[in-house]
């Protein structure tokens, strides 16, 4: 008896292979890609689908419509969920979601959703009042819808965002999902490095973990900034706040989560360069290094992704320091390379960043 086939929109397989893309932590672009996937799947206990079926489905230029309803389950709990039937349930939540915002297409074309269109009219009562129902236990896809949106409104805004960031940075779902997971490191969006600002006002990291935590996350996204576009004199003071009057130990670094703990060290070993201190950047890398090889068993393979594209790309921007380390920094990390295409072993640091890069904004934009 043939096995039941089951007809996907390309919204839905869009959806599933954009879900399986985040749990893997790379892009599905190559047969490669689709040999790697058929492998993690494997070595999950999960029943075998083969590098073949995975193209069909999702690179072929045919694109399969109707692939097996057995293959669509063992996908879906792949990505965590029960079943197929469990995935089109939580994609039909989040569509509602989207719904109470104003998303939607006419006709398959996008309009401005309600979001969009009060921040670009500067009309923000109504999304105040809209953000501040939220409570505190939003499940974590919602807040990144949330959140691409907000970026998306605020890249494309022709107007500066000024109002917004003023009115709404104190909000905490705000803070949340787009200052926080559609984080700009490249400052695309108009008046951001204010935005950021606002976000850094009223802190006390010197009382609780959360404000030091948001403290190193938003002064390293401005130290970054400074450093690439070149404005020393704002990256050391900025440097000065983090590195010199915040006197942080490794116990405070390993208490709190690991994006601003990885942020800290790749700034850091850039702040000495800016001092002209290059035996100190390699001095400090190497502490690092340490600190990696005593943690790095306790992280997760998303926590490990974030700690290596932080440091690759600081090794990158630092001209200085030698090839050698960054052959070290990717062997600290063969665990990471085990669940990736080989091809990501095999390439230098300077091809594998962009491909490993953990911030949202990033991959959407």
């Amino acid at each position: 008896m043939p096995k039941p086939k089951f007809i996907v929109s390309d919204y839905y397989r869009n959806e599933l292979l954009r879900c399986i893309c985040i749990k893997i932590g790379f892009p599905i672009r190559t047969k490669l890609d689709c040999r790697k996937v058929s492998q993690l799947i494997h070595n999950s206990q999960l029943p075998a689908i083969s590098e073949s079926t995975i193209y069909r489905l999702f690179l072929w230029n045919g694109k399969n419509n109707t692939p097996y309803i057995h293959t669509l389950d063992i996908l879906s709990r792949f990505c965590g969920f029960l079943n197929w039937s469990k995935f089109e349930l939580h994609q039909q939540e989040l569509d509602t979601f989207a719904q109470g915002y104003g998303r939607l297409q006419i006709n398959g074309t996008p309009i401005k959703s309600l979001i969009e269109i009060c921040i670009h009219t500067d009309k923000l009562k109504p999304l105040y009042s809209y953000a501040e129902q939220f409570p505190k236990d939003v499940d974590f896809d919602k807040k990144m819808m949330l959140g691409q949106e907000i970026f998306k409104s605020l890249i494309s805004n022709p107007n500066g965002n000024l109002k917004f960031f003023k009115n709404f940075h104190t909000m905490p779902i705000i803070r949340e999902s787009f200052f926080e997971i559609f984080a700009d490191p490249r400052f695309r969006i108009s008046n951001y490095e204010a935005g950021i600002e606002y976000y850094l006002r009223n802190l006390k990291p010197t009382e609780n973990i959360r404000d030091l935590q948001d403290t190193l996350f938003g002064n390293c996204l401005l130290f970054r900034y400074h450093f690439v576009q070149g404005n020393r004199n704002k990256a050391l003071k900025i440097g000065r706040i983090i590195f010199t009057e915040l006197e942080l130990q490794e116990v405070d670094l390993d208490r709190i989560h690991i994006f601003p703990a990885a942020r800290y060290f790749s700034c850091k070993i850039l702040y000495y360069k800016l001092l002209g201190q290059t035996k100190k950047s390699i001095d400090y890398l190497e502490e690092v290094f340490n600190f990696i090889q005593n943690n790095a068993k306790k992280w997760n393979f998303e926590e490990q992704r974030i700690v290596f594209f932080n440091l690759g790309e600081a090794i990158l921007l630092h001209s200085e320091i030698p090839l050698s380390q960054h052959t070290v920094l990717k062997a600290l990390f063969s665990e990471l390379f085990s669940v990736v295409p080989n091809y990501y072993s095999t390439s230098n640091l300077k091809e594998i960043i962009p491909y490993l890069d953990c911030n949202s904004s990033s991959i959407f934009h």
